[in-house]
């Protein structure tokens, strides 16, 4: 099976409670079983890449996303998961993502994560 994962918590790169490490485990579980995986989460500011294998990719950067009013501008980056064979597409957006928390009480928490 193809399956597109979508989180805005993976471990160990972003965890605010159970939502990263089950995110990470139930795609480890579906890989091992032979399941093609694509798990994309956003890029959030606080993460800690040094030491990670990371790359943009290069046909999906520059890209624009309309929402109503609001245009954003983003692009994808891939790294592989710590002591794993699964890589991760991160979502770029840093006026959505680069905050100093994921999740917070600003005004447009909603639209964050609707994109």
């Amino acid at each position: 099976m193809r399956i597109c994962f979508i989180s805005a918590e993976y471990s160990p790169f972003a965890k605010t409670g159970g939502l990263g490490d089950v995110s990470a485990a139930l795609t480890r579980h579906l890989a091992r079983r032979g399941h093609d995986l694509r798990v994309f989460m956003p890029l959030h500011g606080q993460i800690d890449l040094r030491g990670v294998d990371r790359h943009p990719v290069d046909f999906l950067q520059g890209l624009t996303l309309r929402v109503g009013p609001h245009v954003f501008h983003y692009g994808i980056h891939t790294a592989r998961v710590p002591d794993s064979d699964l890589w991760v597409y991160l979502v770029d957006c840093p006026s959505l993502f680069d905050r100093p928390r994921i999740y917070s009480d600003a005004p447009d928490e909603h639209v964050r994560y609707s994109c």
